[in-house]
């Protein structure tokens, strides 16, 4: 496990959604954050900053006790990668830049109006996309392109 945390507050948060659920979906019972963590191969917290926002997102839910941990809240083929997306974006497909634009300048002025135009039909177009896609189509992918038994 690299144990780093992410450098950018929401990096890689969509694929370890996606690992975190897939694995989810392939395993009978609770699974610990601990698990799950050494599978998507990143530290425990990180996982959790994901987890808990699957959490309130009505996808996974978790047991307290020795025998705790995450389960589905639903079935994995009645969660789409879009219901993950949802619930683990930060600023969209195409975030703004850190830069203030020149409000002085003729592109700089508009620029971000012009752009959020774009991230906005670009994120229509990829919800869109990801609706068509469930976590247990991609957790019998990733098993099947995987070079590892299913613990399941």
């Amino acid at each position: 496990m690299n144990g780093t945390l992410p450098g950018d507050a929401h990096d890689g948060w969509f694929a370890i959604g996606v690992h975190a659920l897939a694995l989810l979906a392939r395993m009978p019972g609770t699974t610990s954050s601990a698990y799950v963590a050494a599978s998507v191969n990143t530290h425990v917290v990180s996982l959790r900053r994901v987890v808990v926002r699957l959490v309130r997102a009505g996808l996974v839910r978790s047991q307290e006790g020795r025998d705790g941990g995450y389960f589905l809240a639903r079935p994995a083929d009645q969660i789409t990668l879009a219901d993950v997306y949802r619930a683990l974006r930060a600023a969209g497909p195409l975030p703004p830049s850190r830069a203030v634009p020149n409000s002085q300048c003729p592109v700089g002025s508009g620029i971000r109006a012009a752009l959020g135009e774009v991230a906005a039909a670009a994120e229509r177009r990829l919800l869109d996309d990801l609706a068509g896609h469930t976590i247990a189509e991609v957790a019998a992918r990733a098993v099947a392109l995987g070079a590892h038994p299913d613990p399941a």
